[in-house]
């Protein structure tokens, strides 16, 4: 919400704290007036000082608010793809997209872009337990423990939605 609420602002959550989250904001004009009622209108509290941007910082939120504002219609895969299509996990065929790298140097914000055809394969096995694969959307490679039809009920997530939730904030601040 804190992104969309003006679009001189850009935010991620913390690397280390997922109930912690990093603004990129103008101290001077609306952007700080309109954060504060904000934090006071959904009861959140400022940690700390407001310090200046780290070239890290700003690149992890310049990552992050281009990711949010891009989704749905562009969806990121692992670290540097962008795929054009919103439906991209049940898509047919190659799919339009872009080969992205963004790098912070001085004053200065580069963005490289390069048009790509995007390939999924998608798998009808079962997947066994100690096999390894390849995740969406971060394309990790990781070792299968167990395969479950539904979630379980004792688990931290209720939902798909609050799986996807999860996954994208943690890819999101591991780049």
């Amino acid at each position: 919400m804190i992104l969309f609420s003006n679009s001189s602002i850009m935010a991620c959550p913390d690397k280390y704290d997922l109930k912690k989250i990093h603004i990129i904001f103008n101290k001077i004009g609306d952007d700080y007036d309109q954060l504060n009622s904000l934090f006071q209108k959904f009861s959140l509290n400022q940690e700390g000082s407001i310090n200046p941007v780290t070239p890290e910082l700003y690149e992890m939120c310049f990552q992050y608010t281009m990711t949010a504002k891009l989704a749905p219609i562009w969806n990121l895969v692992g670290n540097e793809y962008f795929v054009n299509n919103r439906d991209f996990l049940i898509a047919k065929g190659p799919q339009e997209g872009v080969r992205y790298h963004i790098s912070i140097r001085d004053n200065e914000t580069i963005l490289k872009l390069k048009p790509v055809k995007i390939h999924f394969i998608k798998s009808d096995n079962d997947f066994m337990p100690g096999e390894w694969i390849r995740i969406l959307p971060s394309l990790n490679k990781a070792v299968v423990e167990e395969c479950l039809d539904d979630l379980p009920k004792s688990g931290l997530f209720k939902s798909y939605k609050d799986i996807r939730r999860h996954w994208k904030n943690i890819v999101s601040t591991l780049q």
